[in-house]
């Protein structure tokens, strides 16, 4: 045989034909296959005794959770094809408009007519570790919807081989497989969540071990208007599980955008449940009373859900980047969805490590990195602001400039090296993913950790500066003989402020390594030296007194008062981590008390 024609696959298609001319006789034949659905509008009369045996093979096979195509043929005359090459297809090659749907029409042309010839199945198995992943995944509180161009039985086998579909107690499944039963999916969705809701306000037993599913096609998810997507969207997100079947690729990048916009529809659900007297606590009702109801709604507000998209093939492209994070998968199907991504993994099992572990350690190392940074600039500023008494109000600075940007180029040494920093060992992590609902919880970043954060810069160059100011009065005599200077009071101030920051970077520290360690005490001891040295570089100009440094230094009264400054500003630091720990949470077990 040769090849005369193709007519090629689409994802609209979802099929595909090729004109074969047999050498010996020099008659055509035009092979086709593809999903059952979109090869049974086609089919000749006559065969429905065919069709209807081919198909019962067919759902037999995906219930199975194997892949299955529809086999066609037809004879195709010499006439016929000069026909369709010279009218129909050229009309269609020379289209300047909607040129993919006219070729797509084209083709329709020369398929129409085939007659069955049979069904075929392969086994499309699993990775290894796809459902222990899954698992992974469901106690971590991360919601998984499968997006998938399968028929919906092989799609509802595979949710549950692969454990999407969890199998433990009773489960409530939702499937909306026909345009007919929109409305009434939707709706018998919202039911079920409410009614689960119910049954957990209630503290029944059963409902602890519901599982809430819901299986939706694309002819349905096609049907829908822009506003029955929404609700269904918002219906889902409630839904321990969800899968999406027989999907185009444009409909999986469309989906991804309505998880995005459907959040405030949920919102906007569940306040309006909640703002029922039955559902509404008597607190509530209370601060009802006393505020207005908007204010309440933005204290309840929830952040939009974060969409992570995990492809391998091409038809995955398009839902890839149209995630917030694009994970592409390297196998068989070609390397467009790994190109297209944002990151790359060699198995589905490796999202596990990537989120668990990567995820989580980015996300507690960005959170402490940023509170850091304002917590130096936040203490920094007090001393400064500490100060502005004791120099009459006149806006001069308590230290040289110099020293100021030496101080922050070096202290930031440190913070880089926090990039490092692990909170809690690899191990620990990937056995309980419950610790990864943390960051979703935003237990580490939030406005409790941001506010205990500046209390804790206040205090601590409070502390540092008054007691400076105590130990440096004006009883305090000078080798030379003269009483302690303003500068004096500064530049010891600023010795002990850089020892205290050293101890809450190495309070921050949860695995040191040699890197880590250097840099605190370069940090240390380099800004101390570089401030020595502008000292004795102002010294030549007659703006800083001869001897401020090393009077506040080598002063047996700071030895004695620096240790006791750093005891006094980190012994709270200390007591509420402890009792972090011991406090048997998860978060802060998870958090080694970051926040306090």
């Amino acid at each position: 045989y040769t090849i005369v024609r193709e007519l090629e696959f689409t994802s609209e298609r979802k099929r595909m034909s090729v004109v074969l001319r047999e050498d010996r006789t020099g008659e055509l034949v035009l092979l086709c296959k593809g999903a059952d659905e979109s090869v049974r509008h086609i089919l000749a009369p006559g065969q429905e005794v065919m069709d209807e045996v081919t198909s019962q093979h067919i759902e037999d096979f995906a219930r199975s959770g194997l892949r299955t195509l529809l086999v066609c043929h037809r004879r195709v005359s010499r006439q016929e094809m000069d026909r369709w090459e010279d009218g129909v297809l050229r009309e269609a090659l020379n289209a300047g408009d909607a040129r993919e749907a006219r070729i797509a029409q084209a083709y329709e042309v020369l398929e129409q007519g085939v007659e069955i010839l049979g069904g075929t199945a392969i086994e499309d198995r699993l990775q290894e570790g796809v459902p222990q992943a899954m698992g992974y995944l469901r106690e971590a509180g991360i919601k998984v919807w499968m997006v998938t161009g399968d028929k919906l039985s092989t799609a509802k086998q595979v949710a549950i081989s692969s454990g999407l579909f969890a199998g433990h107690g009773g489960r409530q499944s939702v499937v909306c497989s026909a345009p007919a039963q929109v409305e009434s999916g939707i709706q018998q969705l919202q039911d079920n969540e409410r009614r689960l809701a119910e049954g957990f306000a209630a503290g029944s037993p059963a409902a602890g071990t519901q599982e809430l599913t819901a299986v939706v096609t694309g002819a349905c998810l096609a049907a829908m208007t822009e506003s029955q997507k929404l609700r269904l969207c918002a219906a889902c997100l409630a839904a321990d599980a969800v899968v999406f079947c027989r999907l185009t690729p444009d409909q999986k990048a469309e989906l991804v955008t309505l998880i995005a916009r459907a959040a405030p529809e949920h919102e906007n659900t569940l306040h309006a449940e909640s703002s029922t007297p039955s559902h509404r606590p008597a607190w509530l009702r209370r601060l009802q009373l006393l505020l207005p109801s908007r204010l309440l709604r933005w204290a309840a507000r929830r952040r939009p859900p974060v969409v992570m998209a995990i492809g391998d093939g091409a038809n995955d492209v398009a839902m890839i980047q149209e995630a917030h994070l694009g994970v592409g998968i390297v196998g068989r199907e070609g390397s467009q969805a790994v190109r297209a991504s944002d990151v790359s993994i060699m198995a589905f099992k490796d999202v596990t490590r990537l989120l668990l572990l990567h995820g989580s350690y980015s996300y507690q190392r960005s959170a402490l990195i940023a509170q850091l940074s304002f917590f130096k600039s936040w203490a920094f500023c007090t001393s400064q602001i500490l100060y502005a008494p004791l120099s009459g109000f006149g806006g001069t600075s308590a230290y040289d400039p110099f020293a100021i940007a030496a101080c922050n180029a070096l202290l930031f040494l440190p913070i880089c090296f926090y990039s490092l920093n692990r909170f809690i060992p690899a191990a620990v992590a990937l056995q309980r993913p419950s610790l990864y609902q943390g960051g979703a919880r935003q237990v580490h970043l939030n406005r409790t950790s941001v506010c205990i954060w500046v209390v804790r810069a206040v205090y601590q160059a409070a502390l540092s500066f008054a007691l400076c100011t105590l130990a440096f009065d004006e009883s305090f005599i000078t080798p030379e003989g003269s009483p302690a200077s303003s500068s004096l009071v500064a530049v010891a101030s600023f010795a002990i402020f850089l020892l205290v920051q050293a101890g809450n970077l190495a309070l921050e520290t949860h695995t040191f390594t040699v890197p880590q360690a250097l840099s605190i005490i370069v940090g240390l001891i380099g800004s101390l030296g570089l401030y020595y040295l502008c000292n004795l570089s102002l010294r030549a100009q007659k703006l800083v007194d001869l001897h401020s440094f090393n009077v506040a230094v080598g002063n047996p009264v700071f030895q004695l008062l620096a240790p006791l400054v750093l005891v006094g500003a980190l012994a709270p630091v200390v007591a509420l981590k402890f009792w972090g720990e011991v406090s048997g949470s998860p978060a802060d077990a998870s958090r080694g008390g970051g926040g306090v």
